[in-house]
Parts: C-alpha cells; sequence; structure tokens
C-alpha cells in the first residue's frame, strides 16, 4: 500500500473519533471505499457509535472491506445490531443481550430492539 493510501486510511481512522456525527458516518464509508482491513478493528469500534447512521455506515464498510465475521461471536452481535437485523440478533440468544440493550438508548431503534429482546427465549433459572 502506498505511503499517501496508508495516511488517507489513518485519517479516516481518526475521523471516526469526531465529535461531529456526520464526519463520522462520512469516515466510515471512506474507509470502506479505501478497502484496507487495517481499519477493520476501527469499524468494529465504530459499531457501538451513539449514532444509528454511523453504525449503519460502518457494517457496510465492514462488508465491503470483506471482514471475516465469526458467527455467534460478540462482534457479530454488535454487526447485526449495526445493521438492524433483528430476527438474526435474538436468535443468537444471550451473545446479542448487550447490543440490543445498548439500542434501547437509541430513539431511532429502541422499539425494535425492545422487540428482538422479547423474542430471546429464556433460559431456566
Amino acid at each position: 500500500m502506498s505511503i499517501f493510501r496508508r495516511w488517507r486510511v489513518k485519517r479516516q481512522i481518526r475521523k471516526l473519533q469526531d465529535k461531529n456525527w456526520v464526519t463520522r458516518m462520512l469516515a466510515a464509508t471512506a474507509l470502506g471505499r479505501l478497502g484496507d482491513s487495517s481499519a477493520d478493528a476501527s469499524l468494529l469500534g465504530a459499531l457501538k457509535d451513539e449514532n444509528e447512521s454511523v453504525r449503519q455506515h460502518a457494517a457496510e464498510a465492514l462488508t465491503t472491506i470483506g471482514w471475516q465475521l465469526q458467527k455467534g461471536t460478540l462482534d457479530h452481535a454488535w454487526f447485526l445490531m449495526a445493521s438492524e437485523r433483528w430476527d438474526e440478533l435474538s436468535k443468537l440468544g444471550s451473545v446479542g443481550v448487550s447490543p440490543l440493550l445498548f439500542a434501547l438508548k437509541d430513539i431511532m431503534v429502541c422499539d425494535e430492539a425492545l422487540d428482538a429482546l422479547q423474542k430471546i427465549p429464556k433460559t431456566p433459572d
């Protein structure tokens, strides 16, 4: 990878921490277009962003980059939450609880998150 391309990736990774959600969203999109897997960890962190659009764009960027999803993991659960794939998330059982509880704080997706939480099978005491 060229020095200039590496610089662009690092610059966009820094922008994922910006106070402005639009800047963070655009940075996630740019990282997807740059297609560099060195951004995976930063994009995984962006799946937990307070803003729904930032989370969605981070999930799309990971897909574009070719991030290797390991099903049933906590990263998988955060990815599903950010992608708003609620039924799949509820099927993960207890692994999906943390991302769903996080999503309850977001007015844009709280109803869907609550529905998904209610679909998680109860474990016997």
